[in-house]
């Protein structure tokens, strides 16, 4: 390796700051786009069989949606009971029991 002569060549040697943010960027990122762009195809050419140009839009939104939503449910019946008991009204005996 030959030794810089001029302050230049010296700084062209070393990564700057923004190049060594980038490749931190590129190693996290790049790989987990990666997999979810494969199983965004994948998810719609096994359920969808193929997906129109038109339509893309909506399945890439409840891809998402599906995505954020596949962690552990462990919460789920306190979410469903606290939406009925907030959103809904009072249900009367007669509702209840069908009569």
């Amino acid at each position: 390796m030959r030794h810089p002569k001029t302050l230049i060549e010296f700084m062209q040697l070393y990564p700057t700051e923004e190049d060594c943010r980038q490749a931190i960027f590129e190693h996290r990122w790049l790989p987990w786009s990666h997999i979810v762009l494969s199983n965004f195809k994948r998810w719609t050419r096994d359920i969808f069989h193929g997906v129109s140009p038109a339509h893309l839009q909506a399945y890439f939104d409840e891809y998402c949606y599906r995505l954020k939503r596949r962690g552990p449910r462990e919460d789920i019946f306190r979410r469903l009971l606290n939406r009925c008991l907030l959103y809904t009204g009072p249900a009367p005996y007669s509702l209840l029991t069908a009569t």
